[in-house]
């Protein structure tokens, strides 16, 4: 039973970030925005405001599942995305939730280590064997390059992502580049895509989340991949500009 009229369902995992900048906050934020009706699932409650992030409170995968678990009874969701986790099993036991209830959904996921304000979710580096087997289970990572770092290994090059992108297609973010453009890009089925951009020297909390909230979005309009990365990298730059403070707004944007 779908309770949508003319907005596709989608369902982020996620943080609740108090101050309202990122997180489930953010993504919510987008998807409304977007025209996505969006459903939120908590995987931590963070102690943090607008300027600094002091504790984060893991929830456990039983209330997690329990949470994803109604909703799924009651909408039709093709579209997932999943941000701050715990760890790598809590991630193993939420993919299989979602692929026993559709193998066929869509699932991105926003490898979060670390927050705007440097506060560090996670120190110790993942299993790389787990991650592979994992990555089988999810559609897109959108990692930023500190993330692909932890992810890949300080020394990754072109060819290890494609190796990785034999599981999941990859976004490798270039938000952390220098120059004057940020270069977007996309690893999959054994090609390099480039998604080029102004680089806009402007702070704002979020970033990583509204840009995967809004790719996600413009999928479950029915886009193809990369014309939702193009959607996507227009939407934040609107978002970076929206306001002079390190919150942006999504109603100037949409």
């Amino acid at each position: 039973m779908s309770l949508e009229d003319n907005h596709p369902a989608v369902v982020t995992i996620a943080g609740l970030d108090p101050s309202g900048c990122a997180g489930l906050a953010a993504d919510i934020k987008t998807f409304e925005a977007l025209g996505v009706a969006g459903r939120a699932v908590a995987s931590a409650i963070t102690v943090q405001s607008e300027t600094k992030l002091l504790e984060t409170v893991w929830l456990g995968s039983e209330l997690i599942l329990k949470q994803l678990k109604v909703l799924l009874e009651e909408s039709d969701i093709k579209y997932f995305k999943i941000g701050v986790i715990e760890s790598l099993p809590v991630l193993r036991k939420i993919l299989s939730l979602i692929r026993a209830y559709d193998g066929n959904a869509f699932i991105l996921w926003d490898p979060i280590v670390s927050s705007s304000s440097g506060y560090k979710f996670h120190e110790n580096l993942p299993d790389r064997t787990e991650l592979v087997s994992i990555l089988k289970q999810i559609s897109l990572i959108t990692p930023n390059i500190p993330e692909a770092e932890w992810l890949f290994g300080q020394g990754y090059t072109n060819g290890d992502l494609f190796e990785f992108s034999n599981s999941a297609a990859i976004i490798l973010k270039g938000g952390h580049q220098t120059g004057s453009c940020a270069i977007d890009r996309l690893y999959a089925d054994g090609e390099l895509s480039e998604f080029s951009g102004e680089r806009l020297n402007i702070l704002k909390r979020g970033t990583g989340c509204v840009y995967s909230a809004a790719l996600l979005a413009y999928l479950a309009h029915g886009l193809t991949l990369k014309q939702a990365i193009g959607k996507a990298k227009e939407y934040i730059n609107k978002y970076l500009v929206s306001s002079s403070s390190l919150r942006g707004y999504h109603t100037m944007v949409a």
